[in-house]
């Protein structure tokens, strides 16, 4: 039992470890590089490093960093299905309320945006903070599986009971019939 027990804990840890170096790839691959315009030079930027009042250099194939007002565009189309579920792309102009998005992305031409809002402030984020306050309920399989599981673990019990008491009735030895229904629970 004891190495069972050694064998369960390294086994969990080790895949806790897996885990975690996976949700760390993950993050970096969910937080897109961003061309950003710095003091007129062109740097790419972890997503996260994006700061408001950045200058975003959008191209063909670029995940949008942040939500940004659009000053200049060249047959810029973005692929907003991620916000709304609409399947053909976009096209985009500059104007007063001509915006990026974060999360979209570009499908075709070039443009430059300026960065009005970052993290929770984008329409995503709000999307994500309002999503991850939904309470959840238990699933109709989860409640069913643990209406499953305390019914059998009653039956269990009960036919450990029942081992026992007959055990001790027919052989006249009540020690030897509770051991015999604990041995039966424990396996």
């Amino acid at each position: 039992i004891v190495g069972a027990i050694a064998l369960v804990v390294g086994l969990t840890v080790y895949q806790e470890q897996k885990t975690e170096r996976t949700l760390d790839a993950l993050r970096d691959l969910s937080s897109p590089r961003a061309l950003v315009l710095r003091d007129g030079v062109p740097v790419r930027v972890a997503g996260r490093e994006v700061v408001p009042d950045d200058v975003l250099v959008l191209n063909e194939g670029d995940r949008v960093a942040a939500d940004a007002l659009l000053v200049s565009a060249v047959h810029l189309n973005v692929d907003e299905s991620l916000l709304t579920g609409e399947s053909v792309p976009v096209l985009k102009q500059p104007g007063a309320s001509s915006s990026v998005f974060s999360g979209t992305l570009v499908v075709g031409g070039h443009g430059l945006a300026v960065v009005a809002a970052t993290g929770a402030r984008t329409e995503l984020g709000r999307i994500g903070t309002s999503v991850s306050s939904l309470e959840t309920g238990r699933t109709p399989l989860e409640t069913e599986v643990g209406r499953m599981v305390r019914a059998l673990a009653l039956i269990g019990l009960a036919t450990c009971a029942v081992v026992g008491v007959l055990y001790g009735v027919t052989r006249h030895n009540w020690l030897d019939g509770a051991l015999a229904g604990l041995t039966m629970a424990i396996s």
